[in-house]
């Protein structure tokens, strides 16, 4: 998914994301493209990018969630789902896509 080496040492965590009020975003061909305050076009091609923004749309969600949904319908163990999340939900949050809670 996003490359993250070993994740074993990596804990569940319970903050929620949301995404940012600022952010004007469309799904054009199943690919999302959203467009921060500052002008930045950011676009999320891939199947598990589009699931994690799917949960994000209909409102603030938990890690755990954003977890559970990817192991459920994708085949990816536990810990690879929460280093994954982690990863994609703190790389949208750096962008200002995303406010972490």
């Amino acid at each position: 998914a996003w490359g993250l080496g070993n994740s074993k040492d990596i804990a569940v965590s319970t903050d929620t994301y949301k995404l940012a009020d600022n952010v004007a975003w469309r799904i054009v061909d199943g690919e999302v493209f959203a467009i921060t305050a500052d002008g930045t076009l950011h676009s999320i091609a891939n199947e598990t990018g589009r699931a994690i923004w799917d949960l994000l749309a209909a409102g603030p969600v938990s890690v755990d969630t954003v977890v559970e949904t990817l192991v459920q319908q994708f085949e990816v163990d536990h810990d690879t789902a929460t280093a994954d999340s982690v990863e994609f939900l703190d790389l949208l949050a750096h962008k200002g896509v995303v406010i972490q809670n």
